[in-house]
């Protein structure tokens, strides 16, 4: 799966984890945004859960056998097209009602 926009945020803000960690100043900042990026990143790899908003896009390299293609991230929160080669070379949009 290819990530088309990246997510614009973290899961939780500077704020957040300062509070969490009892932390007055913001001397650490760098550091807490950098742990939550990274921590976000493990979870995401380690469980296909998208823990952000984020566009991906799904390649294949044929139709599936049972013509039913999983997706191994979620949760999904929409599908906004299905395209495929024809075998003239032509990309084609499946319409709605058929997927």
């Amino acid at each position: 799966i290819e990530t088309i926009t990246p997510p614009s945020a973290a899961i939780v803000t500077t704020e957040e984890m300062r509070r969490q960690c009892n932390l007055n100043d913001t001397a650490s900042d760098d550091d807490l945004d950098e742990w939550v990026e990274v921590a976000t990143g493990v979870l995401e790899r380690a469980t296909g859960y998208v823990a952000r908003p984020a566009t991906l896009r799904l390649r294949l390299d044929g139709w599936p056998c049972g013509n039913t293609i999983f997706l191994n991230r979620y949760p999904i929160n929409s599908v906004t097209s299905v395209q495929y080669l024809d075998t003239e070379g032509t990309w084609r949009q499946l319409a709605d009602s058929d997927w």
